[in-house]
């Protein structure tokens, strides 16, 4: 399952150049990162639980200030104490931006099994990621 969200790019979200800041695109994965977990079912709460241990970002096509972006998230892994969503950003038909953020789950600052009820609810709509290739 993939949610969409849409994003206005704000006159601080860019650069010296004119163009978003790279940095942004974390930001806007994160915002996108909430309304996947909502639309999943996931309590909010979880976030206490999540930690971000790896993010990675292409940059396609420069996008400024009033650009409205599409921003797609699923779940595109599942493993044991981890899940990972990937990203696709497009400014009107063009892909602007892909990349991917991996979440670990913890218990007392430490990696932890995801619940059964959580890795339920994310299996049911788990969208494998072998579609999708990042170049680094």
């Amino acid at each position: 399952m993939k949610v969409k969200e849409r994003y206005l790019v704000a006159l601080g979200d860019t650069d010296a150049t004119g163009a978003i800041y790279y940095a942004t695109y974390l930001y806007v994965f994160d915002r996108a990162r909430i309304a996947l977990y909502r639309e999943t079912g996931l309590d909010l709460s979880i976030f206490n639980k999540m930690r971000a241990v790896a993010a990675y970002t292409e940059f396609k096509k420069v996008v400024t200030f009033g650009d409205v972006l599409d921003v797609y998230i699923w779940f595109c892994k599942l493993g044991n104490t981890s899940v990972k969503m990937c990203h696709e950003v497009y400014l009107g038909e063009q892909l602007a931006a892909r990349g991917y953020v991996v979440d670990v789950y913890t218990e007392n600052g430490r990696p932890t099994p995801i619940p059964a009820d959580i890795r339920e609810k994310i299996e049911k709509v788990l969208e494998p990621e072998n579609l999708i290739t990042y170049s680094c």
